[in-house]
């Protein structure tokens, strides 16, 4: 109940006061309490009110969080909850003087990383990274720790068998590592870009739907900056691979996947990775071409049919008849495609745009 209160309206003029006293009610909640579901209860609720902490960060989350990863009696789960609790605490906000917790930090990065083969491990290391990237900048005495996050070849978090079997919040904070990697280290990542694309798109397309909302929040985010164009071609690319592996599977109005993801999330996917603006002509034509046919996938017809010719309208300000006459190397072919080579869909009949070389 105290969590969930965090949900109501509170006068901005207020907010501070209201924090404090939060703080100070779940700091006492955490000093008493020995059972390790209750402390990740308290942790959970805790994060709904301090994540929103905004400008400065009081001083006492960083002494709640040392005092709870120091515990002698303290496990991986009650770490990992504390871990989950000061990111969420420290994301919107900023930390000053947090040196005395990198070491710490660093030390439980590294024992993690030394036994990757258990999920445990690699899910609070994945944690400690979105701290450390938030907290920290890239310096000679943390080498290691930035050698592990910066080189795609080591493949440490951006593997498809963790990803495959990682937790919800596991998902949440690889978005947020792979919207900082590619936001504001582009030029310092070691390999290909794609890996953290991939990643970017599975849980676009996930069947939980706070991955989902998480990964297009630091999506619009990542489009946003320079190399914004060059990462939706290669997510559209990734995207393409992603959405002909699925089957779709209907139960009255409902659409799913074989995973459980609604096929509106294929459709909500694509809308936040077409999202650009104030780009230049030909990358205009470039992304409109590659949305093409991934737009007429029966997971999308069946959910937005004109998706493709809506979008290049809205964002890129260009009518489907003058894109198509300035593609002059290709030839526009339409195909109609009977329904029972889609069994699983509802779709009497699709119109596929085919280019093919003049």
């Amino acid at each position: 109940g105290a969590g969930y209160m965090s949900f109501n309206n509170i006068d901005q003029n207020n907010l501070p006061h209201i924090l404090n006293q939060a703080v100070t009610m779940f700091r006492k909640a955490l000093e008493v309490e020995a059972q390790d579901k209750v402390i990740c209860c308290i942790l959970e609720m805790f994060a709904l009110w301090t994540q929103k902490f905004r400008n400065e960060l009081p001083i006492v989350i960083m002494n709640i969080f040392k005092s709870g990863i120091g515990q002698k009696n303290s496990n991986q789960i009650i770490r990992q909850s504390y871990l989950e609790w000061f990111l969420l605490s420290v994301k919107n906000a900023n930390m000053i003087n947090h040196g005395s917790i990198v070491p710490d930090l660093i030390s439980l990065y590294t024992k993690a990383l030394q036994n990757s083969s258990q999920l445990c491990n690699m899910s609070e290391a994945a944690c400690i990274a979105c701290i450390l990237l938030i907290l920290e900048k890239p310096n000679e005495s943390e080498n290691f720790f930035w050698s592990t996050v910066f080189d795609m070849n080591k493949k440490y978090f951006f593997n498809e068998k963790f990803i495959a079997t990682a937790s919800i919040d596991t998902l949440c904070n690889l978005s947020l590592m792979s919207k900082i990697l590619l936001s504001s280290y582009p030029e310092k990542i070691k390999g290909d870009l794609c890996p953290l694309i991939r990643a970017l798109v599975y849980n676009l397309c996930s069947n939980s739907l706070k991955v989902r909302r998480l990964t297009i929040l630091e999506i619009k985010q990542i489009i946003n900056v320079s190399t914004g164009v060059e990462f939706v071609r290669l997510a559209l690319s990734e995207f393409d691979k992603r959405i002909n592996l699925i089957s779709i599977q209907t139960d009255g109005d409902i659409s799913t996947d074989q995973f459980g993801t609604p096929t509106q999330a294929y459709v909500d996917a694509l809308q936040v990775l077409t999202s650009l603006t104030g780009i230049k002509h030909n990358e205009i034509l470039e992304v409109a071409e590659d949305l093409l046919l991934i737009s007429n996938h029966p997971a999308i017809v069946l959910n937005n049919p004109h998706l493709w010719e809506n979008t290049i309208e809205r964002y890129f300000q260009i009518s489907p008849e003058d894109f198509i006459f300035t593609k002059k190397n290709i030839s526009l072919i339409n195909i109609s495609i009977i329904s029972n080579l889609w069994p699983n869909t509802k779709i009497p009949y699709q119109r596929l745009f085919v280019f093919l070389p003049v």
